[in-house]
């Protein structure tokens, strides 16, 4: 699964963004089973992407786990 387009069109953070707004969770992903979640910030804020994943990815995930 993952961005059903070419990866090689994403050029900045903003290419990023409008494509992502393509892909929703409940839709695309939520038959999918996954064993592993990598995450990754090329930012120098990496306390504040640890916060906020752990705000707002870790529970998202968990939810979807859960069913």
């Amino acid at each position: 699964m993952g961005m059903p387009f070419p990866r090689a069109d994403i050029r900045d953070p903003e290419d990023f963004q409008a494509m992502a707004k393509e892909i929703s969770i409940e839709n695309d992903y939520c038959d999918q089973e996954f064993d592993e979640v990598y995450a990754h910030n090329v930012g120098r804020n990496q306390e504040e992407f640890m916060r906020l994943y752990g705000e707002c990815v870790i529970p998202e995930l968990h939810r979807l786990e859960k069913g």
